[in-house]
């Protein structure tokens, strides 16, 4: 998978913010999660996901790691 999609949908998003956006989506893919498993799971609302999964959200790194844990990857794969 090529991050090409994410890159056209955010204009100006960090290349940082964006493989992030790639690879919490896939992991949470991955381990059989939808958005609403893991809004239970970290407590963030669902259209903050997918907001996050294409980009457009900035993510701080104790909301990085709440989602990493929720979705059982160690942060660091993630980034």
């Amino acid at each position: 998978m090529t991050d090409e999609p994410l890159r056209r949908s955010v204009e100006g998003a960090s290349p940082a913010r964006l493989r992030f956006a790639q690879k919490f989506k896939q992991a949470r893919r991955a381990a059989g999660l939808t958005q609403a498993d893991v809004m239970n799971r970290s407590g963030v609302q669902r259209s903050t996901l997918s907001d996050i999964e294409q980009g457009k959200h900035n993510v701080t790194i104790d909301m990085m790691d709440r989602l990493a844990n929720a979705v059982g990857y160690p942060l660091a794969e993630l980034l």
